[in-house]
């Protein structure tokens, strides 16, 4: 009985799955704890956690290809790394992914008002 009791748990983590507006580094921690709860249980081990975990992320990550080369995950399913090395990877990206869209947005911005001054300029000759 206890067999089927922590094949839940294991069924739960390969069924874990990123939500559509879900940050990257939300996903891996969500995943974590789903993970965890496995490992506190018995269902699986910490090889097998470390598995599961990067196989989820990438799955998980499957239409965000620039994060995934970016970090480089595929390339390390052979020897997964331990949950913090890559939450602390994808946070990285996505505060360089925010400070680029802030910078665009900036830059926008500015040449509106450039091109608002270049308009009112030219209505006054």
């Amino acid at each position: 009985m206890k067999l089927v009791y922590t094949d839940k748990f294991v069924l739960v983590a390969y069924e874990t799955e990123k939500l559509t507006d879900e940050q990257p580094s939300a996903f891996l921690t969500r995943l974590q704890k789903t993970i965890r709860t496995a490992l506190k249980k018995g269902a699986i081990d910490e090889e097998a956690a470390d598995t599961i975990r990067l196989n989820q992320f990438i799955k998980g990550l499957i239409y965000d290809d620039i994060l995934l080369v970016n970090l480089r995950l595929r390339e390390r399913t052979d020897h997964p790394p331990k949950y913090m090395d890559p939450l602390d990877m994808v946070r990285k990206q996505e505060n360089e992914l925010k400070r680029r869209k802030e910078q665009r947005k900036t830059g926008k911005e500015a040449h509106s008002k450039l091109l608002l001054q270049v308009d009112t300029s030219a209505e006054i000759l």
